[in-house]
């Protein structure tokens, strides 16, 4: 193989992964949208003495609920941004971001 065609190779291989970049881009932006929501969400409806599974039910269930209101609420206007798949990455992001949220609160930082 010769240095033009190695050249050719690499910049398809760049074009490739640029186009799953792009494709990909929105879920991304949702899931770290939602992520910040759903750590403060969890944080929020642990009370500590209820199981963890309910305090994930109930983050999930507030942030699809919110995340669907968003996207109806989007696609009323003229210039319709998100569609329906993006309650899906919301979601995601939520979950991720419950997460989080509980990993905050088995992690015990102590300053001397």
């Amino acid at each position: 193989m010769d240095a033009t065609a190695l050249a050719q190779d690499a910049q398809d291989a760049t074009a490739r992964a640029t186009v799953l970049i792009v494709e990909d881009e929105p879920g991304i932006a949702d899931i770290l949208f939602f992520m910040p929501w759903g750590a403060l969400a969890f944080l929020s409806f642990d009370g500590g003495e209820q199981r963890r599974l309910r305090t994930y039910l109930l983050t999930l269930a507030v942030g699809v609920t919110f995340a669907l209101g968003l996207v109806a609420w989007q696609s009323r206007l003229p210039t319709r941004v998100t569609g329906w798949e993006d309650a899906g990455w919301n979601m995601l992001g939520c979950l991720a971001g419950a997460v989080c949220g509980h990993l905050r609160k088995r992690v015990r930082v102590r300053f001397e």
